[in-house]
């Protein structure tokens, strides 16, 4: 009996401390995301969400006004709407010690390492596929041939070129890394190609990481193998998985059938979203702009990811920034980004984009 009136009355105090923040919210005329952008959680004050449920109204009163005036973390949605988030299976929030929007010269395993359990909604990962070997490939337009574009080479990096020991140590790093700090809500991709695919592959299932699909990206304006000694490479792979053990991730299902894919021939509006997508690699003027990466990808493929996966206002971990292709794609999808890039000059040239983006959110 003792146990079950401790139970209603901590009940009690949660229903008092959610309908606290409802009533601020609509008071307001606050819309249940801008109240999420605007609603900050003091960590000091509140400590996690499990304090905040059992507080008395009146202790919930005062630390509502340090939430508002400190503003130092977005505040669960959920709660905010007066709901208990045990029940939608959304992780306790967690502060992230560094400042959002931005750029880090850093190495992204050092950086994720200063990272709480849980702290992010989604990831894009593009990292080295170790395919710098052999030959040193180059085109250029001097000679002009039916369907060539532009200059071309293959990509020769430091970087982008280590022994597969070294490798396989490397990766196995920063995925387990990545696994540990996206919430069980949220989605990983990882880009890859026949190099380095696989080992991402075995080392997810061996990290137990559920992979959810294998996207091939279909690249019609791939270049021509010049050598004539192999298959024309035409496509790279991409992992989608998730670190949830009962499929929690968020998944835009209708967004999904409705999309309309413009200049891909294998997706018709209304229909269902398959694995092959037929995206061409070429950027527009303006990702170009401010300079470019070697590996850069097309800013409509990572916002389709988006728009599958994420929701405006979450927060998406980029440990490889590269020219920051996923961080415009972040920022013009309405989220916040954490990137990583261990080049000054490519993180000069990703923040001279992302300063640029002033694209409305857009359909692909």
């Amino acid at each position: 009996m003792i146990a079950y009136m401790g139970k209603h009355v901590q009940q009690k105090k949660k229903d008092e401390f959610a309908m606290l923040l409802k009533n601020w919210r609509e008071g307001l005329g606050l819309s249940q995301s801008q109240a999420a952008s605007e609603l900050k959680v003091k960590i000091a004050t509140l400590q996690n969400w499990e304090i905040a449920r059992t507080m008395p109204q009146g202790l919930a009163r005062t630390a509502l006004l340090n939430v508002i005036s400190n503003q130092n973390q977005v505040a669960d949605k959920s709660l905010i709407n007066g709901v208990d988030s045990s029940k939608d299976n959304c992780s306790p929030v967690s502060k992230i010690p560094m400042e959002l929007n931005k750029i880090y010269l850093q190495d992204c395993i050092a950086g994720m390492k200063s990272l709480p359990d849980h702290s992010i909604d989604i990831a894009i990962a593009d990292p080295p596929y170790n395919l710098s070997k052999g030959g040193d490939w180059k085109w250029d337009n001097s000679v002009k041939l039916p369907g060539f574009g532009g200059n071309w080479s293959k990509v020769m990096e430091n970087w982008d070129s280590m022994p597969l020991a070294d490798y396989l140590n490397f990766t196995f790093a920063w995925v387990n890394e990545l696994r540990r700090v996206v919430k069980p809500t949220g989605s990983i991709w990882i880009h890859g190609t026949y190099h380095n695919i696989g080992i991402i592959n075995f080392i997810l299932q061996s990290l137990e990481t559920e992979i959810i699909n294998e996207v091939i990206w279909y690249k019609r304006n791939s270049f021509p193998n010049l050598a004539g000694r192999r298959l024309t490479a035409s496509h790279e792979a991409i992992i989608w998985a998730h670190t949830g053990k009962k499929r929690q991730y968020y998944f835009n299902y209708e967004a999904s059938k409705k999309m309309e894919c413009r200049g891909d021939a294998l997706k018709n509006p209304g229909k269902q979203m398959r694995t092959v997508w037929d995206i061409p690699n070429n950027k527009e003027r303006e990702e170009l702009r401010h300079g470019k990466h070697p590996t850069q990808k097309p800013v409509r493929l990572l916002m389709r990811m988006l728009e599958l996966s994420a929701k405006p206002g979450w927060t998406c971990l980029i440990p490889f920034a590269g020219s920051g292709s996923e961080c415009v794609a972040a920022k013009r999808f309405g989220m916040k980004f954490l990137a990583f890039e261990t080049d000054q000059n490519y993180l000069d040239i990703c923040q001279r984009r992302v300063d640029a983006e002033t694209t409305p959110l857009f359909k692909i």
